[in-house]
């Protein structure tokens, strides 16, 4: 799996990147703690995606992430093994990327809806 690399204002956080439907199917389901500092997923295009946490024993923090690299949904800490899934509201619009980090990450990053981050995919770095 490769990794990209998200910044927002001076924090820069190296994610493991998924790329395929199987690789974000699974994500960090059954994962003990978070690799590197987050995973990111790349849903390839804007799309309305939700998140579940029926098999993640360790909470997470989640950033949805639109095309033009606007947060426009954060949960600071998705509960472990919920059942029900984690989405925005419709008027959020669509996501480009949804980023899974550990909840001390998302505190120390200050994430909220309308800031600003940049998503660098390997090609770009």
């Amino acid at each position: 799996m490769r990794t990209a690399i998200v910044t927002k204002g001076g924090h820069r956080l190296r994610c493991l990147l998924t790329e395929t439907p199987e690789e974000r199917t699974v994500g960090l389901s059954r994962s003990k703690s978070v690799p590197a500092d987050g995973m990111l997923f790349d849903l390839g295009q804007p799309l309305y995606q939700s998140m579940t946490m029926h098999e993640t024993p360790i909470p997470l923090g989640m950033i949805w992430i639109s095309e033009s690299g606007i947060v426009i949904g954060a949960v600071p800490r998705a509960r472990p093994f919920r059942a029900a899934p984690y989405q925005l509201p419709a008027e959020a619009g669509p996501a480009r990327w949804v980023l899974e980090v550990s909840p001390q990450t998302f505190a120390r990053c200050a994430f909220r809806p309308h800031d600003r981050v940049s998503v660098l995919l390997p090609s770009n770095l």
